[in-house]
């Protein structure tokens, strides 16, 4: 994900878990808003889904998948 955007990866460790809950999925769907079609998933395997459940890794999900 961080690939399709230009946000990059903090230096200083204590605002990692800022970068990954809100940063980088929020630039995510502003980078990628309109990703065409024919680039999106028909289907998306996540391991460890607890870490992900969020409302922005969610709007990502809606994003990146095929369908309504």
């Amino acid at each position: 994900m961080a690939r399709k955007t230009d946000c990059q990866v903090p230096i200083i460790t204590s605002k990692l878990a800022k970068y990954y809950a809100e940063d980088l999925p929020i630039e995510f769907l502003v980078t990628n808003e309109n990703l065409d079609e024919n680039q999106k998933l028909d289907f998306l395997i996540v391991d460890e889904a607890q870490d992900l459940i969020s409302p922005y890794y969610l709007e990502v999900f809606d994003l990146i998948l095929r369908g309504e």
